[in-house]
């Protein structure tokens, strides 16, 4: 205890001989006009070379409260006993209220981790300075009720919002967040149990989940179990290193950084707080789709891009599903599963999902955008990222269907949705199904036909007629039928035997002329309706689903041979495949390629509303549909066929007409047309014909991609090239004497 006679504490400095002259005597304080004495120990003064006899001109006293005073001016505060310096519904700390002004609350916080940065560089720890700003920070990013203390803020959203500003300085190329970044945070953030975040690509889905991660740890450290799942366990690993980077580098997160005795590697990471309170949990782990997650037990599970472009089968998808069905194992009860992605083809997982009760879906669109006389204009959700022109050349550099899954997040033409044909894209043709003779051209975009069966179509969805472009008639060129074999007995709606029968047209069209299930009283009476059938609609090609040893086959052939109409049987199998995959399969490139059409009479007969209950309900996974006889046949008599509808139509349709410059060849007296058939045909040749579709076709697209606002130079050549090609056959056909060919009455004469 010291003494009043005791000797002054020494300061340990070295002091200046300038400073040594003054030690006892009084010096007068520039700023409070207090005379103190000097004296050895530097207790009130201090050493100063600027001034002449070595003391500095403000006494101990005031050079504290100068200091006190600039702490204060920049928001850097440490409290005495007792005091608390808070704003009302403020954050400790700071002076913008973050629930009125945000953008200045954010300014704040980067003074502040600036700040910060700058002060753990020093050599020596000042945590007089750092202490004040880390209760900053934390009052600012954790809520009161939280399992880390500290938090001050009532609002979720900003508190984590707050915290991105934290983490800001570690990601590079930082933009500023946009609209669809509110998108991703309010998925989340949701209380939901299970939730769907479908995100456009390049929209920092996956950065703001690993920072969402990292804030859920600094919350709740000790209790906070966090299971990534991707695709790959490469993906998931890059989130935890995420995690790991943003720990490591913050130092408002020094409290998480695990000892050496922790777990820290490559596939799972513990924080400190969480030391021996999660048994044999991690505080991260990290897994890929096909990895070990059986027995893994989480808080929270993140699905970040789960689906690819190589999961573009049904099969992909299904084991996609049994993954997710896991996971429900995995979560402990009032866990959350999060999955985001972006839709990566036809067969999409999240298409499945979004269509389930059970999923809390979120969008999170890069654009919004609206069609101002014909053109779409882009509106950005991040413009600081990206600009309308830079959301119209991605829309011209990728695919369509790749536009409307990446950025669009369009999932309604899915080929796994649970009704992938529409009434509307099947063409109804109004004609007699028995007649031998169809019109050359028919296409799609009839009016709506209404008192037809609708089976189990969305509303909204309507059958269509087909329009008669050309009524010139001509014969079929192929007719299919096709059998899905069963015992065909009356009572029995399972058992019917599926009939269908689709004949190709000269014009390149397909038209489903029968589709029924055929039962009679006795498996031989079915067997012999199902041959009359056939034979009625003069069928030049029978399929007949069955196995080798099938005998099904080998009693209708004997049943047409006795009506007289012998036919080959081809035997057709599943080859394994799924049948509402391979019924779906088989019938989507002819409806989408619009030469499909089907007999009004196929939908007004009595076994109608069968098939068009087996037609909308079909599936690719089968749950739906009880019954598939009927709509099976029609798959194999439309696969038969389809090779034909992919051949350009042109050609087709032009194919039928007779090539005048074939008939000028001939010699004067092989022409039998009359005068008028002959200047019919000599109106234009097969060739000329052609080129006019081609033309009109390509005038049509040239049309849509103005609309959409798009200009195909190579467009425009084509069109350019077929239109000189026209004009070269017109003149060469203009200067043939077509007199020279008809026939003269002395002619016919001598052929008699």
């Amino acid at each position: 205890m010291a003494t009043k006679n005791a000797p002054p504490k020494q300061s340990g400095l070295k002091l200046n001989a300038a400073y040594r002259a003054m030690i006892g005597q009084p010096k007068t304080c520039r700023v409070c006009g207090v005379s103190k004495i000097v004296d050895e120990a530097t207790s009130n003064w201090a050493q100063s070379k600027r001034s002449p006899d070595g003391v500095s001109e403000v006494c101990r006293v005031c050079t504290g409260k100068a200091a006190r005073k600039v702490q204060l001016d920049a928001g850097v505060t440490k409290p005495k006993a007792g005091e608390v310096i808070v704003a009302p519904d403020r954050p400790f700390g700071f002076t913008a209220d973050p629930y009125r002004n945000f953008d200045a609350f954010e300014l704040e916080i980067d003074e502040y981790v600036a700040k910060l940065a700058a002060l753990v560089r020093q050599p020596r720890r000042d945590t007089v300075a750092i202490d004040p700003i880390l209760r900053a920070l934390k009052a600012a990013t954790r809520l009161p009720g939280d399992a880390m203390p500290g938090g001050q803020m009532k609002d979720e959203r900003l508190a984590f919002k707050a915290f991105m500003r934290v983490l800001k300085p570690l990601v590079a190329g930082w933009k500023r967040l946009g609209p669809i970044h509110e998108d991703i945070i309010a998925a989340l953030l949701s209380k939901e149990r299970h939730v769907l975040l479908l995100a456009s690509r390049d929209s920092a889905k996956s950065t703001l989940t690993a920072m969402m991660a990292t804030w859920w740890l600094w919350r709740n450290a000790p209790q906070e179990v966090i299971l990534i799942v991707s695709k790959s366990e490469k993906h998931a690993k890059k989130m935890l290193k995420a995690i790991r980077t943003y720990i490591d580098a913050s130092p408002l997160l020094e409290e998480l950084r695990p000892d050496d005795d922790q777990n820290n590697s490559a596939f799972e990471l513990e924080v400190k707080p969480a030391k021996g309170k999660l048994g044999m949990s991690h505080s991260v782990a990290c897994r890929g789709a096909a990895g070990q997650i059986t027995g893994m037990r989480a808080t929270r599970v993140i699905c970040d891009d789960i689906e690819t472009r190589t999961d573009a089968t049904v099969e992909a998808v299904d084991k996609l599903v049994e993954v997710v069905e896991e996971l429900e194992y995995v979560a402990v009860p009032g866990a959350s599963i999060t999955l985001l992605g972006t839709p990566q083809n036809n067969f999409s997982l999240y298409g499945r999902l979004k269509r389930s009760d059970v999923w809390e879906v979120h969008t999170a669109r890069l654009f919004e955008s609206d069609f101002i006389d014909g053109r779409e204009i882009f509106e950005s959700r991040w413009p600081d990222r990206f600009t309308p022109a830079d959301i119209e050349a991605k829309k011209r550099s990728v695919g369509k269907r790749s536009f409307a899954l990446h950025y669009r997040l369009d999932l309604s033409e899915t080929a796994d949705k649970e009704a992938p044909f529409k009434l509307g894209d099947l063409p109804v043709i109004d004609i007699d199904p028995l007649a031998k003779f169809v019109p050359i051209d028919i296409r799609p975009g009839g009016p709506v036909l209404q008192g037809l069966p609708r089976g189990t179509a969305a509303d909204g969805d309507e059958w269509r007629a087909a329009k008669v472009i050309s009524a010139e008639p001509v014969l079929y060129t192929q007719t299919v039928a096709a059998v899905d074999p069963a015992g065909g007995l009356k009572g029995n709606k399972s058992d019917a035997i599926g009939l269908a029968i689709v004949s190709l047209t000269q014009g390149g069209r397909a038209i489903i002329r029968l589709a029924t299930g055929v039962r009679a009283d006795t498996t031989r009476e079915a067997i012999s309706e199902t041959a009359r059938l056939i034979a009625l609609y003069g069928t030049n090609q029978l399929l007949v689903e069955e196995t080798k040893a099938g005998t099904f086959g080998m009693q209708l052939s004997a049943v047409l041979g006795m009506r007289g109409h012998p036919l080959r049987v081809e035997q057709v199998n599943t080859g394994g495949q799924r049948k509402g995959r391979r019924i779906i399969e088989a019938l989507s490139p002819a409806i989408a390629s619009g030469k499909l059409f089907i007999a009004k009479a196929v939908l007004e007969a009595e076994e109608g509303p069968e098939f068009v209950t087996q037609f909308t309900g079909v599936t690719f996974d089968g749950r739906n549909l009880r019954f598939d006889d009927i709509i099976d046949a029609t798959s194999y008599a439309v696969g038969a066929v389809a090779p034909a509808l992919a051949a350009d139509e042109a050609d087709f349709v032009a194919g039928t007409r007779f090539n005048f410059e074939e008939l000028a060849k001939l010699g004067p007296r092989q022409c039998v047309l009359t005068e008028e058939e002959l200047e019919w045909w000599a109106e234009e040749s097969e060739a000329e014909h052609a080129i006019k579709l081609k033309i009109e076709r390509a005038h049509e697209q040239q049309l849509e991609d103005l609309r959409l606002g798009r200009e195909s130079p190579a467009l425009k050549r084509y069109i350019d090239k077929l239109t000189a090609e026209l004009r070269r056959l017109s003149s060469n056909r203009n200067n043939i004497d077509i007199s020279r060919l008809r026939k003269r009455p002395e002619m016919i004469e001598e052929d008699i």
